[in-house]
């Protein structure tokens, strides 16, 4: 592999556009400096676009997998069929995808299908097997909508020879811009549109329900402007690629460095460090000949505490280890509550400590005290937990990963960070370790069919970890009975004591799990969930408070930017006039950004509604303006302050339990005052 981060940082930037007459492919590469279009007006023209793809030798990024990657595969297919009217039939699949086909997921059961019937007819034939799981398909989705499609587009179900060849990846997937339904179907929580609206203040559309032929567009002399739109997705793609995404690919070609450190002869598939997440680059570190999966291990043997309770649920999970992890608290609860004549007034996954009421379970622990102020804290917590927990029982971890390897990677961490700052290249490798550090858990701890995931292993990982906090939570409680326990987490103990640390820290000792120790200067806590705290002079969000940019947008009158200032007057700095993006869906306003003014310049904005609400705070009507130079700084500022009293008195309000809303108890992230 070649040693220099410039010599392989090659990409290409894609996107797809699809008419009845028209289809482009659009793309940009690391040293292009401009767009490049590739019209298919006739079938020749997909031939040619087709060998251009034959040819493409890196990773392509897209927005949208559930899109265009199944149009490029679907181009593909429809080129090596030689199909004729190749550019009616893109547009006619396109048509059905847009129409909610749940493209993977029929891929995903027609394979499942063609296993399940190979395995019960040896005898048969490729073509026949495909046959007969194909009907099964149809029948498992009888509606006319999946019948159109499968009837006349089945055989798109598998890859084409290109598509197998290439690298294609999601940005916003990446990103995290997307989210996943109750059928397991990605989708997208925000729309590129919307992106580059809130990250640039514009965007280029275009009206696809006017025109649905490239001929249209010419005739109305707006092919110059269809250019420009196709192009601008491209180039805004690219400029969200080399932010994250570009930067996870650094860090991970400097964990194969450092990897060469540990073992010269290591080999790397050059694909893994362009690839969505880190799972493939972990895995080849790490992976062992012949894993075993079914390893039994009795969790009672390693994980105890002094909490009856929590022992008692242990045991449950260690004596049900092949019940699915979502049937595991409903069934210990059962157990509980039959075995213990409902006699425990808390919940059975409730345990108190210190007068703080903890909750456990799989996931891990939390508890803690609501609607909380206080300053000078203590945040305790062990150093590289989960990582340390795999190292201590090597024992057990050695039947799934290379633990040697990950002990190597973890020694190399504590020394470069003993070692502190030094050259640019040591930072990058640092950084590039805590990735390979941190990542290993959820891939342990996976329900996927990964080489390293065994979820035995990942479950004990969990427990073993809470077993440390209640231990450690008993321990300093021993130690100075008026300790206050304000955050009891996964992440550690956050307390108000008097106890010499120094003192605890030695005598806790215990090969790998070492405590370490920060000071927050001043927390604001509503629960274990949401949060403020500032330390070392950083203020650090949770929950409600870690407003991204996707929470920008408002889809009702809980206004994200009156919290975003909120907390710069807390973090003691100046309220700014800052965009608001509403949701059109929601509110009657255009797609582009608005601003705080007042009556004269502005107008209201109206949430529409069965019954339509004017935007209020404290029944004082919210006016906005599309024209910057008519914000009001001391509108913004008012705002700020009573949302920064509401934070501080806990008097936000909560989410109403409507279609959409969250779960009962949590709190909207766009709240503000009533």
């Amino acid at each position: 592999m070649k040693s220099d981060f410039t010599e392989i940082f090659k990409y290409m930037i894609a996107d797809v556009e699809c008419l009845y007459d028209y289809f482009s492919f659009q793309l940009k590469t690391e040293n292009m400096k401009k767009v490049y279009i590739a019209d298919c007006y006739n079938d020749q023209d997909c031939k040619k676009l087709y060998n251009i793809l034959q040819r493409v030798d890196r990773p392509i990024y897209v927005y949208s997998l559930d899109y265009d990657a199944v149009m490029i595969n679907v181009f593909c297919k429809l080129v090596e069929k030689k199909e004729r009217d190749i550019l009616y039939k893109l547009r006619d699949v396109s048509n059905f995808l847009f129409k909610n086909i749940e493209y993977f997921n029929l891929i995903k059961e027609l394979w499942g299908y063609f296993r399940r019937i190979e395995e019960e007819n040896t005898n048969l034939e490729y073509k026949q097997l495909l046959h007969e799981a194909l009907l099964v398909l149809k029948k498992a989705h009888p509606d006319s909508l999946h019948q159109d499609f499968l009837n006349n587009y089945s055989f798109l179900l598998s890859k084409s020879k290109v598509y197998k060849n290439l690298t294609i990846n999601s940005i916003p997937k990446i990103y995290g811009y997307f989210t996943t339904d109750k059928y397991g179907r990605h989708k997208m929580t925000i729309s590129l549109k919307k992106l580059q609206l809130i990250q640039e203040g514009y965007n280029i559309k275009f009206d696809f329900n006017k025109y649905e032929t490239i001929q249209n567009i010419k005739d109305d002399g707006l092919f110059d402007t269809w250019t420009e739109y196709s192009s601008n997705d491209v180039l805004f793609l690219e400029k969200l690629f080399l932010g994250k995404p570009k930067d996870d690919i650094i860090k991970r070609w400097y964990a194969y460095k450092a990897i060469l450190k540990i073992d010269k002869n290591f080999k790397l598939n050059i694909m893994d460090i362009f690839s969505e997440n880190n799972t493939n680059i972990i895995n080849s570190i790490l992976k062992i000949k012949n894993p075993n999966k079914d390893i039994e291990v009795d969790y009672t043997k390693y994980i105890f505490t002094d909490e009856p309770k929590f022992n008692e649920f242990v045991k449950f999970v260690n004596d049900n280890k092949d019940l699915d992890d979502k049937y595991i608290k409903e069934e210990f609860k059962k157990y509980y509550n039959d075995s213990h004549n409902n006699i425990d007034m808390m919940e059975c996954d409730e345990i108190t400590i210190g007068g703080l009421l903890i909750k456990y379970g799989l996931g891990g622990i939390h508890g803690a005290i609501n609607n909380y102020v206080g300053e000078n804290l203590l945040h305790l917590d062990y150093v590289s937990e989960y990582p340390s927990i795999v190292l201590q029982y090597r024992e057990l971890f050695e039947n799934i990963i290379n633990v040697d390897m990950y002990e190597a990677i973890y020694s190399m961490r504590i020394k470069m960070k003993a070692e502190g700052k030094k050259s640019k290249e040591a930072m990058f490798i640092q950084n590039g370790i805590k990735l390979l550090i941190n990542s290993v858990f959820g891939l342990i701890n996976s329900t996927f069919n990964i080489p390293i995931a065994c979820k035995t292993l990942g479950k004990f990982i969990t427990l073993r970890g809470q077993a440390l906090l209640i231990n450690l939570t008993n321990k300093v409680l021993k130690e100075d009975p008026d300790t206050i326990l304000i955050n009891v987490n996964t992440d550690g103990l956050i307390i108000d004591t008097k106890l010499n640390m120094d003192n605890l820290i030695k005598d806790d000792l215990d090969g790998y799990f070492k405590l370490g120790t920060d000071i927050i200067t001043k927390m604001i806590q509503k629960d274990v969930n949401n949060y403020i705290k500032i330390v070392d002079g950083k203020m650090k969000t949770k929950g409600m408070f870690n407003l991204t940019i996707k929470q920008h947008i408002n889809k009702n009158e809980r206004l994200s930017i009156n919290t975003m200032n909120a907390l710069k007057l807390i973090d003691n700095q100046k309220v700014e006039i800052l965009p608001i993006y509403f949701d059109v869906k929601w509110i009657n306003k255009e797609d582009k950004a608005y601003y705080f003014t007042d009556k004269k310049h502005g107008e209201q904005a109206i949430k529409l509604t069965k019954k339509t609400e004017v935007l209020t705070s404290k029944n004082e009507v919210y006016y906005f303006t599309d024209n910057k130079k008519y914000a009001k700084i001391d509108i913004y500022e008012r705002y700020a302050e009573e949302v920064k009293d509401a934070i501080l008195n806990f008097s936000l309000i909560k989410v109403k339990q409507n279609k959409g809303a969250t779960k009962q108890g949590q709190y909207s992230i766009f709240d503000t005052l009533n």
